[in-house]
């Protein structure tokens, strides 16, 4: 059974707890009424149910968003050459990978080559950073580690071989990674996600990497950078980014690829809400931030009190598909990438 998807460009999935599955969007392109038949599995009694939904923006000639759905790692592990992840104290325990889910949304710019890399390399780079033995009191230590060395390697090789192809597209990107109850989420740009936890509280779980943010426009400003009509140096909007060759060439530590990194404990059980996680490209947040996690909430409370036969016959308007939907009629233009998790 097929457990990792990647899409884009129009390409709509929905997921359930599975043996795994991968989904990016690099060279996929269906109509958004395909959706991928539900299939089920339970791991350490949180199954997660979910959609994945992308649609192109009305002033682009391509979408450049791309997603990944990850819902086992070992599925990924096990198509590679076990030699390829290889290290000098042996090999990750596959048990411990078969419970890592990773979900990623990746939003290019300047054309899809970065955003097509970083779609096809960060499972990659989150298994090699895996450590060899995962302690069940060092879980959410384990995956800040694993997350922020993955996001930052991504920068560095694709740079080497942007010097080569003299590629000048950019990605920004936003992954999480689960493991047993405890969920991180590092981003790097302006796509973000957000946490409504079982009592309906908002978590962001991103920092927005963009000028209008007081903490980043004081390390803008540190660093020697303007902000000129929301546009940092007056080129890009997002201040850290996986690619950009020569904008990082020519404004050396202003555009950097740093990501943050946050993990939190999905607490589960009884509450009004089922915890769900959204992670969206900024198409969707153009809308506002409270305008959007209002819908969030809404879709939360009314797929939450679904049961899994009601969710499996439910149409092509999942709440992913909902979500981005809403944002193009609130008048985001922009391509339009949503994760819609819950955590039941």
């Amino acid at each position: 059974m097929k457990s990792i998807y990647w899409g884009g460009s129009n390409y709509a999935h929905q997921f359930y707890q599975s043996s795994g599955s991968i989904l990016d969007g690099s060279g996929y392109s269906e109509p958004a009424s395909a959706i991928a038949r539900p299939h089920y599995r339970n791991y350490m009694n949180h199954p997660i149910v979910g959609f994945a939904f992308s649609l192109d923006g009305t002033d682009k000639t391509r979408n450049e968003d791309r997603f990944i759905v990850c819902e086992s790692l070992k599925d990924h592990y096990l198509k590679k050459k076990i030699e390829d992840f290889q290290k000098n104290d042996g090999c990750v325990d596959s048990s411990v990978l078969e419970r890592v889910k990773c979900f990623a949304v990746i939003d290019g710019h300047g054309g899809i080559r970065c955003a097509e890399y970083v779609t096809n390399s960060l499972l990659d780079k989150i298994v090699k950073n895996w450590p060899v033995q995962t302690a069940e009191t060092k879980i959410p230590e384990t995956l800040h580690m694993v997350v922020e060395k993955s996001l930052n390697s991504l920068d560095t090789e694709y740079a080497a071989i942007a010097n080569k192809t003299r590629d000048n597209s950019g990605a920004c990107v936003v992954a999480a990674v689960y493991l047993d109850g405890w969920l991180c989420v590092g981003n790097v740009g302006d796509s973000a996600a957000v946490l409504i936890d079982n009592k309906g509280k908002e978590l962001e779980m991103t920092t927005l990497h963009v000028g209008s943010n007081k903490s980043e426009l004081k390390r803008l400003s540190k660093a020697g950078g303007v902000v000129i009509d929301g546009y940092i140096q007056g080129k890009i909007v997002p201040s850290r980014t996986i690619g950009d060759r020569l904008i990082k060439a020519k404004y050396p530590g202003i555009v950097i690829s740093d990501p943050d990194i946050q993990v939190v404990k999905i607490e589960t059980g009884e509450g009004k809400f089922v915890p769900t996680l959204v992670l969206a490209t900024d198409g969707l947040w153009d809308i506002g931030w409270k305008k959007a996690v209002s819908q969030i909430k809404m879709c939360s409370i009314l797929w939450g009190n679904k049961s899994r036969t009601d969710v499996s016959t439910i149409s092509a308007k999942d709440p992913a598909n909902l979500l981005a939907r809403y944002a193009r009629a609130s008048g985001s233009t922009d391509d339009i990438t949503v994760i819609f998790a819950m955590f039941k």
